[in-house]
């Protein structure tokens, strides 16, 4: 293992969750001159109270997760749930404002039935989707402010997470334009490679070659068919952030 540089990560998906992330990983922990964290999310600016930390105490956990490091110029992690946390971004930049952000983004309806379907499988959603969806104010609120595991909120933000623009106008407060690439999914899907070529101009990485074979994205064990509730409420909840998703102008929050 060759000696890690301060600060240890200088790049990042951040999310969003559900939109491809770990496909991007994949493609990223297979480049020569990238070092991907080790178990892909590591979780730190979310589930641990990071505040007031120095940064040299952040570098000693995250050494952990770089073990495999062997003089490569770019590390990097991936944890999806940084967009959408209150506070991770300001803790990110705080540890490194040189940081570079990468935030994939999918249609945020069909992202709300992933995450629903994905929380169902883990066992942390017991009610029907429509249910869900007209408590998940009520459930957030509560648990932000009741004791108890910091990711519990996390688990219930089907539609929430998909108003992008909110979360995105709080990424270009703390960090430059040219720090930050916004992905579509499908560009991921369906033009991979034109996609990673982008990816890696963003980073300063050289193309690979061969070029990379595309791979599975969106992998889910239940398939979700939203009734009439839940399609009318996800509508009424993120009808106007599906039109401007899909768009495809990311610039104009």
């Amino acid at each position: 293992m060759s000696s890690l540089p301060q600060p240890i990560v200088n790049f990042m998906i951040v999310g969003a969750q559900k939109a491809g992330t770990t496909t991007l990983w994949s493609y990223l922990d297979d480049h020569p001159d990238t070092c991907m964290a080790w178990g892909r999310e590591v979780h730190l600016f979310d589930l641990m109270d990071t505040p007031y930390v120095q940064r040299e105490r952040l570098d000693q956990f995250y050494a952990g997760y770089f073990q495999h490091f062997n003089g490569e110029a770019l590390r990097g992690e991936s944890t999806p749930a940084y967009l959408f946390h209150p506070t991770a971004l300001t803790e990110i930049r705080r540890y490194n404002p040189d940081m570079k952000l990468i935030v994939l983004l999918r249609d945020p309806i069909e992202r709300a039935l992933s995450h629903y379907a994905m929380e169902r499988a883990q066992g942390h959603e017991r009610w029907p989707l429509w249910l869900a969806l007209v408590l998940e104010a009520p459930r957030l609120w509560w648990h932000r402010l009741t004791p108890g595991p910091r990711i519990r909120p996390m688990f219930y933000s089907y539609a929430s997470r998909g108003l992008y623009r909110r979360q995105l106008r709080r990424v270009f407060a703390l960090f430059r334009r040219e720090q930050v690439l916004i992905v579509d999914s499908r560009e991921l899907q369906e033009k991979h490679i034109e996609t990673l070529q982008r990816v890696y101009r963003f980073l300063g990485l050289h193309e690979m070659t061969p070029e990379p074979a595309p791979r599975r994205r969106f992998v889910t064990r239940d398939k979700v068919q939203p009734g009439l509730i839940s399609r009318l409420w996800l509508s009424l909840r993120l009808g106007r952030e599906r039109r401007w998703y899909q768009r495809g102008r990311f610039d104009q929050l």
